[in-house]
């Protein structure tokens, strides 16, 4: 019996010997060569709109090498005069496959794709339907650049292919990609992925790419970005108007008047919580919250009130849809 559960085990653990044998430092670098004219930047360059600062919500990434996850203030970068950057990977002279901002349309100033010294303009032609990525087209192709060639028929062990502003400075990062699987209760079979890589195979062969920070347990994610379901820029931006429309018909301005709060002397010591929305102003008089219009009599007021202030509460004025 013991025998047989250690051959068992055996079996378990054999898969994975594969991917505790990484490639020679020479070995890696070699990749990494024959990878970088397949790697560029994106550069969107954001703009406050009507006094609002842009949010780039699609700037958040977890880190291949510290496990942490990254963002950028996009508000911060218009104030210092420098784009929003995210790495791309070049499917064709004239198409790149980037991760998705989720900016909307009305912060984006201008939109370039660079190589080297090189930088030419762009504009997003589709969105990925099932992944967090649009795909750009260039207006001319970038110097010096080669497209992926994919091949679906590679085979593992595999590599996850990043490419990162890391300290200042853009750096590719090649690393040993175990597909081990998680499976879930609701019966979700996937595998943990780098967020924003190029799967390869051991030779260096394009794989497929991931823009999210999983995969499917099976091999149905391998293949060129080019075979994934899209949604048209013309047909994204008719969504988005219809959205928006529906929006300033359903989500209505509401003013909140509250009594003065009683003094409590200072407070020596006050506790801040970074998921705290009422923050300061717990204390104050008026506020203006969003409320969502349900029928012709009825509005929902979302906003997360404590019982001492909803005690304080006065006042409520909906104002309507202009």
């Amino acid at each position: 019996m013991i025998g047989q559960s250690v051959f068992v085990l055996s079996l378990l653990l054999a898969p994975l010997a594969t991917d505790k044998e990484p490639l020679a430092p020479a070995e890696q670098i070699a990749l990494l060569d024959g990878l970088a004219p397949s790697l560029v930047r994106v550069e969107y360059t954001l703009q406050y709109d009507k006094g609002e600062p842009p949010r780039a919500r699609g700037s958040v990434e977890r880190c291949p090498n510290c496990g942490g996850y990254h963002y950028n203030d996009a508000d911060e970068m218009v104030r210092e005069e420098r784009p929003l950057e995210a790495c791309g990977f070049l499917l064709s002279p004239t198409q790149v496959l980037t991760a998705d901002p989720l900016v909307h349309p009305r912060f984006v100033k201008d939109t370039a794709v660079r190589f080297g010294n090189a930088s030419v303009k762009a504009k997003i032609s589709a969105y990925a339907a099932q992944q967090n990525a649009v795909f750009l087209e260039l207006s001319e192709p970038l110097p010096g650049t080669q497209p992926l060639a994919f091949d679906d028929a590679g085979k593992g062990p595999y590599l996850a292919v990043t490419y990162r502003n890391l300290n200042g400075e853009w750096a590719a990062n090649v690393a040993a990609l175990p597909l081990r699987v998680t499976a879930t209760t609701s019966k979700l079979s996937f595998c943990a992925v780098p967020s924003q890589c190029l799967i390869v195979a051991k030779e260096g062969t394009p794989v497929a790419v991931c823009m999210k920070d999983r995969v499917s347990a099976d091999e149905t994610w391998k293949g060129s970005p080019k075979g994934w379901t899209t949604v048209p820029a013309q047909d994204m931006t008719a969504t988005l108007k219809a959205l928006e429309d529906r929006c300033n018909q359903c989500l209505l301005r509401v003013a909140l008047s509250f009594r003065s709060p009683k003094s409590q002397g200072q407070e020596r010591y006050r506790s801040y919580s970074y998921y705290d929305e009422d923050g300061d102003d717990a204390d104050a008089t008026e506020r203006n919250v969003m409320g969502l219009l349900l029928d012709e009599k009825r509005v929902m007021v979302l906003a997360q009130l404590e019982a001492k202030v909803t005690a304080r509460l006065e006042r409520v004025v909906v104002h309507p849809a202009q």
